[in-house]
Order: C-alpha cells, then structure tokens, then sequence
C-alpha cells in the first residue's frame, strides 16, 4: 500500500505542482476539477448517510464559488454564499416535506465544506508572493501528514480519536506537528526577501499541524457516519480526491488568513 501511495505521488505531484506554478487560469481549472471530483464523492455517500443530494445546483454552486475566487473574492464570495443559503432554505420549503432538514444541512454543508474550502487554492495563489506560499502550505501539509504517519507508527499508543480514526494516535500528531514547525522553519528561509521571522514560522508550522490533522479528522468522521473505508477510488493507494485533500482543504485557508492579516499585514 505505501508503494502504490509513493507511485500515485511521484505521478499525480508533479501535474499538480506545475498547474500551481502556471497559475492563473490554470489554477482555476485544477480547484474547478476537484471541487466536480470532491463533491461526486460527498454526494455519493448520500445514501449511505441517509439523505438526498441535490446534485445539479450543488455542481453549479461548487463552480460558482471557484470564479467567485478567481474574479473578484471580496464581492462575489459573500454574496455567494448568501445566495446558496437562500438557494438551499428555498428548495427546502419548496419542496417540503419530501426535503427534510437533514437534506438542508447536508446540501448546504457538502458545498461550503468542499466547494468553499477548495476556492481558498484560488486565493492563495491570487495573493502576492502566492505560488511560494502555495507550495509552502502544501509542503507543511505534506509533513504533517508524514510526521503523524511515520511517528505514530512507531511509538504511537495512546489513541487520538478512537471512535473516529482508530489508527491515529497522541504520539503521531505531537510528530506531525514537530514535522510541520521543522519543515517550516526549514523552507520559511527561503522565502522571497526572508520576510518571515522565526516566530512567524513556528506559528505557521502550528497552525498548518493543527488544522491539517482536523481536516483529516473531519473527514475520517464523514466516511464513519457514511460506512465507507475510503471517499472514492480515483487515486490508487490514496483512495479519492477527498481522502488525498481533506488536510488541504484546511491548511489552505489557514495559510492564506494568516498572511493576509496575521503575519504579513
């Protein structure tokens, strides 16, 4: 299984990086991409949760908020998301009581969830400096999630999470965390102009180690409500786009906020 992890990764990292490094109209089209992927995948557990997915305009909502954040993030975000909320209550009422309040919840959840955090890829790209702080947030979540894996399995006992990710323990995500802050500190160094303090690096390796593992976490919880060992079966020894993401889906933001107000003001 770790073979055919490493394999899908020195195939599928590459394509990703260089669509990151193009940019622009080529960043759009890969978030677009696997926001379509990540929501096939979350209305396919429909089902199994119980719940009835409204595919279409979830499709349509996920491509709304990716040229939301292409175009012009500070208008069309908001107004967005306020209007898939209304989209949502609307249907709702419509179509009550065939539509219950979980079919609300879950609907309106699976786009912000997916649609929402994935356009984050958008912004920070967009921002000054964006394509080094792209490859910045996806290298510290590489490490958290490498960190967490090779730790836990070697001194890891006390479980993290049991009801929700049995394999995952206290010991592995003190590890990811301690791979975050030292790819961190490691990489951070070579940002442009070596604009990022020692203390700044360490506060990004936390929060990019911390919010990383929730992803994986919040994902893990979907998959054990839905009943399914994986998201789908896209990328092989990965599982789906959800499985291979769901840390980026969190980091992302965090590095995007954190240096558009926190640590680069």
């Amino acid at each position: 299984m770790l073979q055919t992890r490493v394999l899908s990764a020195i195939i599928g990292g590459p394509i990703l990086l260089y669509l990151i490094y193009k940019g622009s109209g080529f960043i759009f089209f890969l978030t677009a991409v696997l926001v379509l992927l990540a929501l096939n995948e979350i209305f396919a557990m429909s089902l199994e949760l119980g719940v009835k997915a409204w595919r279409i305009s979830g499709y349509v909502a996920g491509l709304l908020f990716c040229f939301g954040a292409y175009r012009e993030p500070s208008r069309f975000l908001p107004f967005l998301i306020i209007l898939w909320l209304i989209y949502c209550l609307t249907r709702f009422v419509w179509e009550f009581p065939r539509s219950n309040l979980q079919d609300l919840s879950f609907n309106f959840l699976a786009a912000c969830y997916v649609s929402l955090l994935f356009s984050h890829l958008i912004l920070l790209r967009e921002l000054n400096q964006g394509i080094y702080l792209t490859f910045l947030a996806i290298a510290l979540t590489w490490a958290t999630d490498t960190g967490a894996y090779f730790v836990g399995r070697a001194i890891g006992r006390n479980k993290l999470a049991p009801l929700v990710s049995p394999n995952k323990t206290i010991e592995g995500a003190i590890g990811g965390l301690i791979f975050a802050v030292g790819v961190s500190l490691a990489v951070g160094y070579m940002f442009p102009n070596n604009s990022l303090s020692p203390v700044s690096l360490i506060l990004l390796g936390l929060a990019v180690g911390i919010t990383g593992q929730l992803g994986d976490l919040v994902e893990s919880a979907i998959k054990r409500i839905a009943g399914v060992k994986d998201s789908g079966k896209l990328i092989p020894g990965h599982g789906g786009v959800l499985d291979r993401f769901d840390s980026i889906l969190f980091t992302v933001p965090t590095v995007y906020y954190l240096f558009l107000g926190l640590i680069i003001s």
